[in-house]
């Protein structure tokens, strides 16, 4: 009667101890879904700002081209008045070396 006893004790420790490691693993599974539910959470938080900076990149991108074209405007004014300018005194002076010499 005491071995049947204690093997009872033993097997009734044993299930305590199975208890013990059934909610250790619950609680493990558990943190896991937690984490889990936050690795989901960046992932969408990363699409959104992957889509975001996408969309910085083409407006930055569309604002360099537009910016420039009108870098090029006043360039080309500025060339078309220089070479003018040149223009008019290479004709002042071919008109006063060629007048002065007839």
């Amino acid at each position: 009667m005491a071995e049947l006893s204690e093997r009872m004790a033993a097997q009734e420790r044993e299930v305590i101890g199975m208890g013990r490691e059934i909610k250790e693993i619950k609680g493990r599974l558990l943190r896991q879904d937690e984490l889990l539910s936050e690795l989901m959470s960046l992932r969408t938080d990363l699409g959104v700002l992957r889509e975001r900076m996408d969309y910085i990149i083409e407006d930055i991108e569309k604002n360099a081209r537009r910016v420039e074209a009108m870098d090029a405007v006043p360039k080309k004014r500025w060339e078309q008045l220089v070479l003018s300018m040149i223009s008019a005194l290479t004709a002042a002076l071919a008109g006063y070396f060629f007048g002065r010499g007839g």
